[in-house]
């Protein structure tokens, strides 16, 4: 199925009803299904400065890792409030229907390369929670007893992003925005999530300055300390 939808809160009614049905089906098959494998969110904000070959080869590379080792792999292509998204080895949670699971992720590759696509952070954040979130289609954690486990062998999320991405001010609305509402300051290098198991990702191109005040590079109110705790990475 091909994804290009988005998850915002302001859906009609009739099609909130559908998926938060299907929301309920999807939270119990992760509890009971997916604890065997490795899941890996790829989040992609595709601007001028974007080595779009080096990008795609990095995403065939994790796409046929996934389709091979039967882990799960989503890849977010950012565009305002119709993302592009690709799963594998997870059902489409659309229900409108569309291609298969490989045309999807060649549909997501051709729009690389075709045209930059523009970043919404309030849809993004919106449609992340939706996805993973605590209440989401494909929650990380369970929450439910005392002790936080993870419904994923492994969770690794990876956010490949440029310049522009920093003067939109989203590296403070949506990346450390959800950071927090994934409670990632009380998770990441502890003994229960080692980041053997739990990793959170921020990666630029080679050679690409990001304009932010010294030591802050989520901002100045620096929620759930994320300035400390997440070392922005080249990509290649």
């Amino acid at each position: 199925m091909l994804a290009v939808w988005s998850l915002a809160s302001t859906a009609q009614d009739t099609a909130q009803d559908t998926t938060d049905v299907f929301v309920q089906v999807q939270t119990s098959q992760v509890k009971e299904n997916y604890r065997e494998n490795h899941f890996r969110f790829v989040y992609i904000d595709h601007e001028e400065k974007t080595p779009v070959a080096i990008l795609h080869q990095r995403l065939e590379q994790l796409h046929k890792d996934a389709v091979e080792s039967g882990n799960y792999l989503i890849v977010y292509l950012a565009d305002e409030d119709e993302p592009i998204i690709s799963f594998t080895n997870l059902t489409d949670p659309n229900p409108e229907g569309g291609r298969d699971k490989e045309d999807a992720f060649n549909y997501l590759i051709k729009q690389i390369y075709r045209t930059t696509h523009e970043v919404k952070a309030s849809a993004d954040l919106d449609s992340l929670k939706r996805l993973f979130g605590t209440d989401g289609i494909f929650p990380l954690f369970d929450e439910q007893d005392e002790q936080v486990t993870m419904n994923f062998k492994s969770v690794a999320l990876d956010f490949y992003v440029g310049p522009h991405f920093w003067n939109l001010r989203c590296n403070e609305d949506l990346i450390a925005q959800l950071f927090v509402s994934l409670k990632m300051d009380k998770r990441l290098n502890t003994s229960s999530f080692p980041p053997t198991k739990l990793s959170f990702n921020v990666l630029k191109p080679r050679g690409v300055q990001l304009m932010y005040p010294s030591g802050m590079p989520f901002g100045r109110k620096d929620p759930g300390k994320i300035n400390s705790k997440i070392i922005i990475k080249d990509f290649y």
